[in-house]
């Protein structure tokens, strides 16, 4: 017997929650079935007379406008409470195969004007050693640009319990209506202008209504069980606020998912070549050989980065300071500082294509890369910190074209290759001071 009885049944009604999903949802866990859901909970709870009626497989849920409790007897089989009786509370114990969890509301899905819904923590449950524990749901949040292509793969890659959240800024490829078209569900969030990785992940997370949140290039895809293998992972350590899994080129080769600090030391090594020889910065394929883990890092990417709310409620935040780069390497640095453990999970395995976003500017790219990195040092290490980061960076792209000039002359066959990234390395040379303020037009948060 399980029942449910609510402990405010006014509050769904204040939040203006009217109606279910018409879309099956699964959730999380291998093994999962689907479920189909039906009807109505017309006023959240209690605000109706009569009996609403919510489907769960063969089974229905009644719920009594008077008593604003819900009963059910029999095996259950994945049962999906929506948002909208989000305020119930597990007054009797009972094994859920597999465990009771919670589906949000997904709002309109049409410009992020609809205000998502927010259960609170804690109400989602399993069985163990004869005490419930609590169960993440959570949330998934795309930044696109000019990434139709891309983001169905991505999509289609999610579990459909998961909440999408898609934070677009200023395609002009249609990419939003596409998003719509292939997960209706989605939250669409729409910047009229480029607002930039870090500050359009804000919008995001400030809109996820999951105990966790998933930040996912759209040119990534996730594997089979990736995402909640990420999930278990955070809800089993309680020091652990965010992990990254093993992220890999469609190719299957290995791609480079999580560092060590980012020094000068480093710095020095990936821009004269040395990083090839002493893997003072990558740390990836070592980490590999020491087994599964989870293994306790310095930081992950924000290619494929899960996070956990603070204390207070809320996700970590980027500092909008950062465009593009680095500004995941400046989060993990306060995230540590603070005290939290970041978490690689070799077994949450991603495909990722890596920098299809930046392919036809690439010299641009590498220079908020560098921009990047010099204001992570200025910020947390000084102003000379920051200088002598610019100068590295410049001696690296001067190495760079002169090695490709040699090859220019040396290996004629080659010519357009090595032409190409003398023209790349001239322009980064070339790039302004602080590519931010000749590039990017700032606007505030919708």
């Amino acid at each position: 017997m399980l029942a449910l009885q609510s402990r405010a049944p006014a509050y769904a009604r204040q939040q203006g929650v009217s109606s279910l999903p018409s879309k099956p949802h699964r959730a999380l866990g291998p093994g999962t079935r689907p479920l189909l859901l039906a009807g109505i909970i017309d006023d959240g709870l209690g605000g109706r007379s009569g009996t609403q009626q919510l489907r769960l497989d063969s089974f229905a849920l009644g719920l009594a406008s008077g008593s604003s409790s819900l009963s059910f007897e029999g095996e259950i089989h994945g049962l999906v409470l929506n948002a909208a009786a989000q305020d119930l509370e597990v007054v009797s114990e009972v094994e859920l195969v597999p465990p009771l969890r919670h589906v949000p509301y997904y709002g309109s899905g049409s410009t992020g004007s609809a205000r998502p819904f927010h259960p609170p923590r804690g109400h989602a449950a399993r069985r163990r050693g004869g005490r419930l524990r609590s169960v993440p749901l959570v949330s998934v949040v795309i930044v696109t640009h000019n990434s139709r292509e891309d983001v169905a793969r991505c999509l289609a890659s999610l579990p459909s319990a998961a909440e999408a959240i898609i934070v677009d800024n200023a395609s002009t490829d249609d990419t939003p209506d596409e998003v719509r078209r292939l997960r209706p569900d989605a939250i669409v969030i729409q910047n009229r202008s480029n607002r930039g990785f870090g500050a359009a992940c804000n919008q995001g997370l400030e809109a996820a209504s999951g105990d966790l949140a998933l930040l996912l290039n759209p040119d990534a895809e996730a594997r089979r069980g990736a995402i909640e293998a990420l999930a278990e992972a955070l809800n089993t350590d309680s020091d652990a606020v965010a992990a990254g899994g093993s992220l890999r080129f469609p190719d299957g080769r290995l791609q480079d998912s999580v560092a060590g600090k980012l020094t000068l030391w480093a710095l020095f090594c990936e821009q004269t070549g040395l990083e090839r020889i002493l893997h003072a910065y990558w740390q990836t394929p070592r980490l590999l050989a020491m087994g599964p883990g989870p293994h306790e890092v310095e930081q992950v990417m924000g290619a494929c980065m899960m996070l956990k709310r603070n204390s207070d409620g809320r996700f970590p935040r980027f500092d909008e300071r950062f465009f593009l780069y680095c500004e995941d390497t400046e989060l993990c640095h306060r995230l540590r500082a603070a005290g939290g453990k970041i978490l690689f999970v070799t077994a949450a395995e991603f495909v990722h294509a890596l920098g299809t976003s930046s392919k036809a500017a690439r010299w641009r790219a590498v220079a908020f890369y560098n921009r990047g990195k010099e204001l992570y040092f200025a910020i947390h290490h000084g102003a000379i910190a920051g200088g002598v980061a610019f100068v590295l960076n410049r001696l690296g792209a001067l190495l760079r074209l002169a090695l490709w000039s040699v090859l220019c002359v040396l290996m004629p066959w080659r010519l357009m290759k090595s032409a190409a990234k003398v023209l790349l390395f001239a322009r980064v040379l070339a790039a302004p001071l602080d590519p931010y303020a000749r590039w990017v037009r700032r606007q505030p948060c919708e």
